[in-house]
């Protein structure tokens, strides 16, 4: 899925990972109500366990995403957000999931996965007949994470369209450096959560 304004950087998010995520919250708020309503006050101490949760499907499945625009592809994974100028890029790949290729390393997007069995089954089947008939070609040989309706295949029609347009304004690759921004709050507060949230289990009574 992506989102597009005028002007404005292309994002791209996983459909199933925030389809994920949501679940995770539902079953959160669940866990949450059922602990406030408890008639033992003792149990409130676990409400740490959906509150983790809840934070660690918004860090892993939710805030994942693949942002692009004239001067680079930037991939916000859970630890970290990796920001790749045009310049620094050497290739595009989809076999586990979008991963930019550069000369010092491979950076793999988890906002944009590749589809499982059942998804590119999915995606195939919604290719039309001269769509699916051309990619048997033996010339025309796809990885199932560049078919169209997949989360891979989507965020790499995004990039390589930019890059496409980057080249063909004159861009070159050339010496240009990759920043990488670690998420030092996020890592920071999901594993306190995490930590307090077993605790908590392991001291129920």
């Amino acid at each position: 899925m992506s989102a597009r304004g005028s002007g404005e950087p292309v994002i791209v998010w996983s459909r199933f990972n925030r389809g994920v995520a949501i679940a995770a919250w539902v079953f959160s708020a669940v866990i949450a109500v059922s602990l406030l309503f408890t008639p033992d006050a003792r149990y409130l101490a676990a409400l740490a366990v959906p509150v983790a949760l809840s934070l660690l499907a918004w860090a892993i499945y939710w805030r994942p995403r693949v942002v692009v625009d004239g001067g680079a592809v930037e991939l916000v994974n859970a630890t970290r957000t990796v920001r790749i100028p045009w310049e620094a890029v050497t290739g595009v790949t989809t076999r586990f999931a979008l991963t930019i290729l550069t000369e010092r390393g491979r950076y793999p997007a988890t906002g944009a996965p590749a589809p499982g069995a059942y998804g590119t089954y999915a995606a195939n089947r919604e290719l039309s007949r001269d769509v699916r008939d051309r990619a048997a070609g033996p010339d025309s040989y796809r990885q199932s994470g560049e078919l169209e309706g997949t989360d891979s295949g989507e965020a790499s029609a995004v990039v390589l369209q930019h890059w496409d347009v980057w080249s063909r304004a004159g861009g070159r690759r050339g010496a240009a450096a990759v920043e990488v921004r670690w998420h030092l709050t996020a890592i920071g507060a999901t594993t306190a959560a995490t930590a307090l949230a077993v605790v908590s289990l392991i001291t129920l009574p």
